[in-house]
């Protein structure tokens, strides 16, 4: 089929990715037919961007894997499928070329008879590459594999002898990679990849939805918000210290936390422990329309993304882009590959990873500053329309294709 995309994901739909909706809603826009398979398919109501996917139908586009049970019947179907030639010669090239006979390759060239001959592959979260890189090597597919890293996938990469063949299986195999910022880019530079085959392509965001219409509050309390996965990644925690900061030093401050996560008893525990209960809301996950509305009603974003036990930071932060959009100027750690989104000074402010007191102290700043407040909003919307709009950046995986 000519001008298909199939966009191979871990599991679909989910909550957070809303990065990976807007990408294949953005490839139908263009005219590409698109198929999703994903290795898990999700209960149609796990999204946050539930209006999109009903409107494109994205549910009805997923495909998922199946194997018949071990036994007579499996055997039987295995039988059915090798008396199309086919799928006869792929199943053997591909045993060869695994050193290996077994029926689950044949069901697995049948799972994928439909989407041979698509334009690309286009692999969200380099966890879900397999086993597209073998179809390739046997010349069953005949598109492009393009792989998008987007964080903790790299974070889960093999080491030593088992990484070098991987990184030769992508030099090989794999047409083209993306990354979302030059941070994640030196990261797999770093374990041996090729640097001339790393394309960034930042994660846009929709500058029709997020826009700077929106009622500025302006009475008391300074409401600031933070959105994000209650993990240590994001850094909540410190988001809390800097809330007890200012309200010690008598600031009028109110915290929106939007997320859930493994964190959220230790943090509300953490609240309890700090006396800020009345200073602190936990939503828990919301919608991407309601988050829209949390946006229009704060002053200021904080990401307080940081770094956690493993050693991971955040690859890029979708949400300062969505904040920024919506007029809305973030403060942050200096931390992994946030602070690519944000213009210090001129759309936000950057202080040193970890650094509550600067944090708070940044907070301040634009507390008893509405004017520069206001500047900064105005030029963040600017700024994300120049550089972060969905329409520009989803050029740059079209042009892997």
């Amino acid at each position: 089929m000519k001008n298909h995309i199939v966009f191979k994901v871990p599991s679909f739909p989910t909550v957070s990715e809303t990065f990976v909706v807007m990408h294949i809603i953005g490839a139908i826009q263009r005219g590409y037919a698109v198929t999703i398979l994903a290795d898990v398919q999700n209960n149609p109501a796990n999204t946050s961007q539930k209006e999109l996917v009903d409107a494109y139908q994205l549910v009805d586009k997923v495909v998922t894997p199946s194997q018949p049970p071990k036994g007579t019947s499996r055997t039987l179907t295995a039988l059915f499928y090798v008396c199309n030639p086919l799928l006869l010669y792929y199943f053997i090239k591909y045993c060869r070329y695994r050193k290996k006979r077994t029926w689950t390759y044949l069901f697995r060239l049948k799972h994928y008879l439909p989407y041979r001959k698509a334009t690309a592959y286009h692999v969200h979260f380099a966890t879900a590459l397999d086993p597209l890189p073998d179809l390739k090597a046997i010349g069953f597919l005949k598109g492009t594999i393009v792989v998008t890293f987007h964080g903790h996938d790299e974070q889960q990469l093999p080491h030593g002898a088992q990484l070098k063949k991987l990184v030769a299986t992508y030099q090989d195999r794999v047409g083209a990679i993306t990354v979302n910022s030059a941070y994640l880019r030196s990261k797999l530079v770093n374990k041996g990849f090729n640097q001339e085959q790393i394309k960034i392509v930042p994660i846009g965001v929709d500058g029709a939805y997020f826009t700077n219409e929106r009622p500025k509050p302006s009475k008391p309390p300074f409401k600031l918000l933070s959105i994000g996965r209650l993990i240590p990644l994001k850094g909540h925690h410190l988001g809390l210290e800097v809330v007890r900061q200012l309200k010690q030093q008598g600031r009028a401050v109110h915290y929106t936390i939007i997320g859930k996560g493994p964190r959220e008893e230790n943090l509300k525990e953490r609240v309890t422990q700090l006396e800020i209960e009345a200073q602190v809301t936990f939503t828990g996950a919301l919608s991407q329309k309601a988050i829209k509305k949390e946006l229009g009603s704060h002053h200021c974003l904080l990401m307080t993304s940081t770094v956690d036990d493993t050693g991971r930071r955040e690859t890029f932060g979708v949400v300062s882009l969505e904040a920024q959009a919506m007029g809305l100027p973030v403060i942050g750690f200096r931390s992994g590959g946030f602070p690519e989104t944000v213009l210090d000074t001129k759309t936000g402010i950057l202080v040193p990873d970890g650094d509550v007191t600067a944090m708070a102290e940044a907070v301040k700043t634009l507390m008893d500053a509405p004017e520069k407040r206001e500047a900064m909003g105005q030029a963040a919307v600017t700024h994300i329309q120049t550089n972060f709009d969905l329409t520009h950046t989803l050029k740059g995986y079209f042009e892997c294709y």
